[in-house]
């Protein structure tokens, strides 16, 4: 006979429960490695970046030795002139008015003889500071300051007729 209808969807039956964890599958294998790949291009250069905070001041260093002395420098312009200094005190004494030096003469005694000598002596208080001669007959052999230091007199010996100076002074 013929096929008969289908018949109506029946109702969803309750849901099974859940079945027990299989057992966990054994590890594989590692694999080979790979070859090294090439190194990569240089890439381009960065931009420049922000200047940084300035850093604290750091702590100050210890002396140096001391370097070696420098050359000469140039002279330098003339200072401006000083003030006036003070007046100084009073200076001494001097010699009294009038006071000079005076010449003194002594000749020889013309007796004949090939040789002669003359003193001239300063008066007391008096000193020699210089003297000479005139009129010798001859060489003078002596001319000079007589009676110590200092000097009362002038001395001249040698020739005959000779007279001496003594230039004094007190």
């Amino acid at each position: 006979g013929p096929q008969g209808v289908q018949g109506d969807t029946g109702t969803q039956g309750p849901q099974g429960d859940i079945g027990a964890q299989g057992p966990q599958g054994v590890q594989g294998d590692t694999g080979t490695q790979g070859p090294q790949g090439d190194i990569g291009a240089q890439g381009p250069q960065g931009v420049q970046g922000d200047t940084g905070a300035q850093g604290p001041q750091g702590v100050q260093g210890d002396t140096g030795t001391q370097g070696p002395q420098g050359p000469q420098g140039v002279t330098g312009a003339q200072g401006p002139q000083g003030v006036q200094g003070v007046q100084g005190s009073v200076g001494a004494q001097g010699p009294a008015s009038g006071a000079q030096s005076l010449v003194v003469t002594a000749a020889d005694a013309d007796d004949g003889s090939s040789d002669g000598s003359a003193i001239a002596s300063c008066p007391v208080g008096t000193f020699a500071v210089g003297g000479g001669f005139a009129g010798a007959q001859g060489s003078v052999t002596l001319s000079g300051p007589q009676g110590g230091s200092p000097a009362t007199g002038w001395q001249v010996a040698g020739a005959e007729g000779v007279t001496a100076y003594a230039l004094c002074a007190p």
